[in-house]
């Protein structure tokens, strides 16, 4: 009786899947030894420490939600998603075009999509993890049956290029899954997502603070 439950159970739960993504990266590139004339580092002291060789950016007039746009075209191509079927946008940024409106709002309208729920995730570096895991949610709740997921930055606007520590770290990239209903079929099956506080100083940008 428990195997024919168990059974039962993964045969009618409903999962999410991914039907669709896409990416987009801005023309411009930044490699390592390009930055040796703004920072005291080296080729060799990024790539050992980080892996990266070289970075793409965003020119000034290039905001979050251009990459974001771009990157949804690619995404409903690739998986011939029809945009007026999305029931859902979950933007993942730390660099959002304004405060407010979300820049989820700004994807929505570019796409003609009405009457339907659009936020950002502010969770830096984790943030597209955690989009992912509220849009699977979201599917098996039965709330959602189709959810535009996006993760994209423009940090080289907030970043201190004099700061070698990080300058080095971050491009400008934007990526997209398209996550959709279906029955039978595994894709998000589980997830695990927790917060180490001992490390919450590492990375610091200050906010907007009141001093008065």
């Amino acid at each position: 009786k428990i195997e024919f439950l168990k059974n039962f159970w993964r045969k009618n739960m409903i999962h999410s899947r991914i039907i669709g993504y896409g990416h987009f990266l801005p023309k411009k590139v930044v490699k390592n030894n390009d930055l040796k004339k703004l920072v005291d580092t080296s080729d060799e002291w990024i790539y050992s420490r980080t892996g990266i060789k070289q970075r793409h950016i965003a020119n000034k007039k290039e905001l979050t939600s251009d990459l974001a746009i771009r990157a949804a075209e690619n995404a409903f191509q690739y998986g011939n998603v029809d945009p007026k079927k999305i029931d859902y946008i979950i933007m993942a940024t730390t660099t959002p075009d304004e405060t407010f409106p979300s820049t989820a709002t700004k994807i929505q309208h570019h796409f003609k999509i009405n009457n339907i729920p659009s936020f950002d995730i502010q969770a830096v570096c984790s943030g597209f993890i955690y989009s992912i895991q509220v849009a699977d949610s979201l599917i098996k709740s039965e709330k959602a049956k189709n959810i535009l997921v996006i993760g994209a930055e423009t940090l080289s606007k907030i970043v201190d290029w004099k700061d070698r520590r990080t300058c080095v770290l971050f491009g400008e990239p934007a990526l997209l899954y398209c996550h959709q209903i279906k029955k039978r079929l595994v894709c998000c099956q589980q997830n695990y997502i927790q917060m180490d506080l001992g490390m919450i100083a590492f990375l610091l940008m200050v906010g907007h603070q009141k001093t008065s």
